[in-house]
């Protein structure tokens, strides 16, 4: 069996997305690129390119070669990014790509990154097969989807991008309102953040897809997607129940990106998190599960499977000494500050009375139970059975793997090592040294706590 690497880099230019502050074309429908006219540059010219955009047409040009990838994912950043390098006396028509009335390449252009193997007939050395033996596709499989938002003029010519949190970096809005933030729910935040109805720019009332909280039906899988072009938002059940937003509060007179309210509203509730996951699904979660992906488990075994495991350190629960501080200011009115505290009154804490100390502040008037649910929680991220923080293994291409979903791990010389980890960052490398991922692995997770696939 022979494999061969395979890439397509499609970009998707529309007059909207072209200068340095660019502005976007809001009812930009992701699923009607496959419908939309494609071109190979080698199979179109420079003339025709150039009529087609300035006659405002949206134009997808597909790239079947790539000198390298790097596409980097993980649960502590809102953002995934992705660097893709070409050769920089790359021509179209004679003309460089950066350069002529109509770059190839701009600021804001959409991009999507396809990345896959394909089977070789070993004979005729034509393509034999595109699906590994479990039956996944490998050619085309779509590993990134979000905007160029750098050009590095060098040599070799490098694209910064980032995926569509690149979108709702450059729409800003004015909200919450204080006088309003008592009564708004963590669910209707975001469906008035998302919608002009906040004060958003660059939104439309009908861009997001909304669903109850914890219905996941309406999302963007590996066989599912999208056809209306919308964008899906995931509000997880939890999320939605546990979090308290009446403490989240800034001065509403200033407009600020809604990216930005974000990464505000995860340090400041600490138990939500905002990504958009590898299917173009804007998700709503408690840290660190993704439901829609943690259910498909994948199995490695150290010894067979996996490339390099060397820097895997494992840790038991009994060798970690840590005390979570979790507290809030008590709301009565006085001049005099007092604290609300998680754990025991006498203590103040939960954990270990010694050792490294863990310490959150969350909004003012947080319940009892939620300052010992969250040091729950803080705990349990740091007092574990398993793979140490910042622990990483390489594997192959294929399978193409996501944060959030968790990876079966089987030792043969160490099986008190064996167990089910989440996924907490997935850096892909695709190149002339072959298609490589790093993982880094989370805590361990328990049966119970993985959700059933619907």
């Amino acid at each position: 069996m022979i494999l061969k690497l395979v890439s397509r880099i499609i970009i998707i230019k529309n007059k909207c997305t072209i200068g340095d502050t660019p502005t976007f074309k809001s009812n930009f429908n992701w699923a009607l690129i496959e419908t939309l006219t494609t071109f190979a540059p080698t199979q179109f010219t420079r003339t025709n390119f150039e009529s087609t955009y300035n006659a405002g047409n949206d134009v997808v040009l597909i790239f079947d070669w790539v000198n390298n990838v790097e596409i980097k994912s993980e649960f502590k950043n809102l953002t995934k990014t992705a660097k893709v390098i070409f050769p920089r006396k790359l021509n179209f028509d004679g003309v460089e790509l950066i350069e002529g009335k109509v770059p190839i390449f701009g600021r804001g252009d959409r991009i999507i990154i396809q990345l896959g193997y394909e089977f070789l007939d070993p004979n005729t050395k034509t393509i034999k097969s595109t699906m590994l033996p479990d039956g996944n596709t490998l050619i085309g499989k779509e590993v990134f989807r979000g905007y160029i938002t750098k050009i590095n003029f060098n040599t070799p010519l490098e694209l910064e991008c980032e995926d569509q949190m690149f979108f709702l970096k450059q729409s800003q809005c004015v909200f919450p309102n204080p006088k309003e933030s008592n009564r708004i729910t963590l669910e209707n935040l975001m469906k008035r953040m998302l919608t002009l109805n906040g004060n958003g720019e660059n939104l439309k009332s009908d861009m997001f897809l909304f669903a109850a909280p914890g219905v996941r039906s309406h999302l963007n899988t590996v066989s599912n997607k999208n056809l209306k072009g919308l964008i899906p938002v995931f509000l997880a059940a939890d999320a939605v129940s546990q979090t308290d937003t009446k403490g989240f509060k800034y001065n509403s007179g200033t407009k600020k990106s809604i990216s930005v309210i974000l990464d505000e509203l995860k340090d400041k509730l600490k138990v939500v998190n905002f990504f958009f996951d590898d299917f173009g699904n804007l998700m709503v979660t408690t840290p660190f599960l993704n439901p829609i992906t943690v259910s498909d488990i994948k199995k490695f075994t150290l010894e067979e499977n996996v490339i390099d495991y060397s820097d895997m350190d494992f840790q038991r629960a009994d060798q970690i000494i840590v005390k979570i501080i979790v507290k809030s200011k008590i709301v009565d009115g006085a001049k005099k500050q007092h604290y609300l505290f998680a754990g025991p009154d006498k203590l103040k804490y939960i954990g270990d009375n010694y050792g490294n100390i863990v310490t959150e502040e969350l909004p003012p008037g947080t319940s009892k139970e939620k300052l010992d649910s969250t040091a729950q929680t803080l705990l349990k991220a740091q007092k574990y059975t398993g793979y140490a923080k910042g622990s990483t293994m390489e594997i192959f291409g294929e399978p193409s793997l996501f944060i959030g979903q968790s990876v079966q791990l089987t030792s043969i010389n160490y099986p008190e090592k064996n167990g089910t980890f989440q996924l907490v960052g997935v850096t892909k490398k695709f190149g002339f040294a072959g298609y490589r991922q790093t993982l880094e692995i989370g805590i361990g997770i328990e049966k119970k706590d993985i959700p059933k696939s619907k």
